[in-house]
């Protein structure tokens, strides 16, 4: 017998776990950068390049390795294309992207913030009581990327600071909602 594959926004359920250590993945490099705002901002900016390398190739083969399962691969395999251009652009010129990188960074986290807030609304519509909370947490997600899109240039600390607590609410978002795919796919296969 062939199980079937459910789909959540186009995410395959049978891979919560992927989305899940993305999460972990957002969380541990938000709680570095906001514990480490004394280090070199070339530093930072490598860092970042390096992780959303990484997360851009995670989420990019995921999506074209389940093509064919889920539904609205393209966002993701976008989402994760993004990530990845980015994460070359920071490493390949990390002086220009010293300058850039409160807008790049902003930039990102306004897309990434807009691309979680569908997923909850899919929830409810799966039957899901408790989706208010990824809502609320992807509307959350918003604020700290407009504070550095208005003022860029405030401090460095603050914007390093922004950006830390942005992906650990990245991650909390992102860790949640796996556990709701997991938890929908679990009562979809019983």
């Amino acid at each position: 017998m062939k199980s079937k594959s459910y789909n959540v926004i186009g995410y395959d359920m049978r891979y919560w776990w992927n989305t899940f250590l993305s999460g972990v993945l957002f969380i541990g490099l938000g709680l570095w950068i906001c514990l480490s705002t004394e280090k070199s901002y070339l530093f930072l900016s490598l860092l970042l390049a390096i992780g959303l390398f990484i997360t851009g190739v995670f989420e990019t083969l995921f999506s074209l390795f389940n093509r064919k399962a889920i539904k609205d691969w393209g966002w993701i395999f976008m989402s994760g294309f993004i990530d990845l251009i980015l994460g070359i652009y920071l490493f390949s010129f990390p002086l220009l992207a010293m300058v850039l990188m409160p807008m790049v960074i902003g930039l990102w986290m306004l897309f990434k913030s807009f691309m979680t807030v569908s997923s909850p609304v899919n929830l409810k519509a799966a039957g899901l009581w408790d989706w208010i909370w990824l809502l609320v947490t992807s509307m959350v997600l918003i604020l700290p990327s407009l504070v550095i899109l208005i003022n860029p240039f405030f401090r460095l600390v603050n914007i390093v600071l922004c950006a830390g607590i942005a992906f650990i609410i990245a991650g909390i978002f992102r860790i949640y909602f796996a556990q709701q795919l997991r938890r929908l796919n679990q009562a979809k296969i019983s």
